[in-house]
């Protein structure tokens, strides 16, 4: 078990992060709010920006928007594990910003 003696290897540190950017784009907290009924409240739940761009006007250009930002998050954590994405290039996201890892 991990702890702050024995800390997670890098690799799983680094695609720690890369899920916390992505969770942190749609969800307010960790703290999902639900109504009476257990329906999810989106309008508390999600930050503003997925909100508007999934719920209130969701478009083609919305979900260009979201994987613009989901994209942009990622890059972050890239640049905060640049030593480790350069021994490990196959973890980064392609230069051209593709989604897909390793290809």
């Amino acid at each position: 078990m991990y702890s702050h003696e024995v800390p997670p290897p890098p690799l799983y540190i680094y695609w720690q992060s890369i899920g916390e950017a992505v969770f942190k784009t749609k969800f307010r907290s960790k703290h999902i709010v639900v109504d009476e009924h257990g329906q999810l409240d989106a309008e508390a739940s999600l930050t503003p920006f997925f909100f508007q761009k999934f719920v209130q006007n969701p478009s083609a250009q919305s979900y260009v928007d979201v994987a613009k930002e989901v994209t942009r998050a990622i890059k972050e954590v890239e640049a905060r594990f640049k030593s480790l994405v350069s021994i490990y290039p196959e973890v980064g996201l392609a230069a051209n910003g593709s989604a897909s890892y390793g290809l």
